[in-house]
């Protein structure tokens, strides 16, 4: 059995690197390596992970970082079957609760999520990635209240937090005020520039208010980043359609 503490070192020396190349969320962080070293990188620490499981089946920390792994390689039901694990061996730990909302809110159970996230608060001290998490799912259960309370803790904990100014816009753009939503969404998009689900909703906003030149622009914007995005590819599709061009449009709704 690999003693915790030795378990502890390696964790935090092998997944260091992996957390700097995670979603781009934060204004000021260490660049990405190329992706396909990021890939390999995290293709082996799943393996060595699953090896050490195999080994250690009573070791929660080693269910909790593969379970995180798994969120950063899109396997939200692997990750979500590992923090169950870590949760059942060991109780009480908030960030184990954390990994399980990110995993439920991945595969769409909101409620869930959002009692996954709110035992996190009782076990630990809240933070603006927790703040955040929580506006997120409370905004989709469509209680906006909460959602913006929580919202604004992470807005004045990390002022330049794009993915948190991204959701007050989003909630601001919920509750009818169209003006000040896409005020939001471009500061959220001057922030951070690498979350696309800002140029989505800055696309289809303009788009519904029958906009298309400067919705196709923010598509544009975004596809450059994220070439294989179909919600753009359809929102540039709309735009073109709506601009009188329809064979442009249709390459676009067919890439969608």
């Amino acid at each position: 059995m690999i003693p915790p503490r030795a378990l502890l070192y390696f964790f935090v020396g092998t997944f260091w690197l992996a957390a700097c190349t995670a979603d781009d969320r934060a204004g000021t962080r260490i660049p990405p390596l190329p992706k396909t070293d990021a890939t390999q990188r995290r293709e082996a620490a799943l393996k060595l992970l699953s090896n050490l499981a195999a080994r250690n089946p009573s070791a929660p920390d080693i269910f909790y970082q593969r379970a995180r792994l798994y969120l950063e390689t899109a396997q939200p039901e692997k990750a979500l079957n590992d923090i169950t694990r870590a949760i059942e061996l060991k109780t009480g730990v908030g960030n184990y609760f954390q990994v399980k909302a990110l995993a439920l809110r991945e595969l769409g159970k909101v409620p869930e999520a959002l009692e996954a996230a709110q035992q996190v608060e009782i076990l630990e001290a809240g933070t603006p990635e927790l703040y955040v998490l929580l506006g997120d799912l409370y905004q989709q259960a469509g209680q906006y209240a909460p959602a913006r309370q929580y919202l604004n803790r992470a807005v004045q904990a990390t002022p330049f937090n794009g993915e948190a100014l991204y959701f007050q816009a989003l909630v601001t753009a919920k509750t009818g005020d169209t003006t000040t939503a896409l005020n939001q969404f471009r500061r959220a998009l001057g922030l951070n520039p690498g979350y696309v689900a800002t140029y989505q909703q800055l696309a289809s906003i303009h788009n519904a208010l029958n906009d298309p030149a400067i919705a196709r622009q923010f598509s544009d914007r975004g596809l450059k980043r994220f070439p294989n995005d179909a919600t753009l590819h359809f929102q540039r599709g709309l735009s073109l359609q709506k601009l009188a061009q329809p064979d442009s449009a249709l390459m676009s709704y067919q890439r969608a």
